[in-house]
């Protein structure tokens, strides 16, 4: 039993060991990797800057064209583009998850 406990003591220590001389010798984090999906506070100037449909408008445009209330909007970063990934809530009160194009959410 006493082998078994050596070993693994050996094996975190070793692990432990290997992750403090990753960040000495600087090798980057995976947490350095863009986001795909952004936060609120961050959201509001890339919709102004990239000249993005508002939540607001995309609000309207949701009620026109899936006769159905946005419970929930997150703005997200997809293959060179922006996108709109949403939850409505239909009329019989069914929850469906979306994607829509940021810019043209429904369509030219």
């Amino acid at each position: 039993m006493r082998a078994g406990l050596k070993t693994s003591t050996r094996t975190v220590a070793t692990g432990l060991l290997a992750g403090w001389l990753a960040l000495a010798v600087g090798i980057p984090a995976r947490a350095e990797e863009p986001k795909p999906c952004l936060d609120w506070g961050s959201a509001a100037a890339v919709v102004s800057k990239e000249k993005l449909v508002t939540v607001e408008a995309l609000t309207r445009l949701t009620r026109e064209h899936l006769s159905g209330d946005l419970v929930r909007t997150m703005l997200c970063a997809e293959n060179g583009r922006y996108v709109y990934k949403i939850v409505v809530r239909g009329p019989g009160g069914n929850l469906r998850n979306v994607a829509v194009d940021a810019r043209k959410p429904f369509g030219p």
